[in-house]
């Protein structure tokens, strides 16, 4: 299991970044469970042949731009057990960029959420944000 302090801060793109031009996407599939809240506490993520559990926790109550993430890797089969617990789930294809000197990840989403992109910046830490 890792834990980890993220510092991020995700934008609503009104069109494609020309930085992913060319790029090959990596494509994940998230879950969240529980399927009912705003903000579910815990993502099963699938990327490539990886599957994880993660659970994120804001530093600071109700803001989730700095957060402690739990993360567990798990097998297939594992994976594939607990996803039924939820049908709250995303598709994206995932660039990896830097944008003005930031490094950043650029999120095109498929499905029913096709037509959506945001882009997100991580920081080293909360003043650098």
């Amino acid at each position: 299991m890792s834990k980890e302090l993220e510092t991020e801060l995700t934008f609503l793109c009104a069109s494609l970044p020309v930085e992913i031009n060319g790029l090959i996407p990596i494509r994940i599939e998230d879950i969240y469970i529980p399927e009912k809240h705003d903000f579910s506490p815990l993502r099963l993520r699938k990327q490539g042949n990886t599957y994880v559990l993660t659970r994120k926790m804001p530093v600071l109550n109700g803001d989730y731009s700095a957060h402690i993430e739990h993360t567990i890797p798990l097998e297939k089969d594992i994976y594939n057990d607990i996803k039924r617990l939820s049908n709250k789930s995303v598709v994206k294809d995932r660039y990896e960029v830097a944008i003005d000197g930031y490094n950043a990840h650029v999120d095109v989403f498929l499905e029913e959420l096709s037509g959506l992109v945001l882009v997100e910046f991580e920081f080293p830490s909360i003043e650098e944000m």
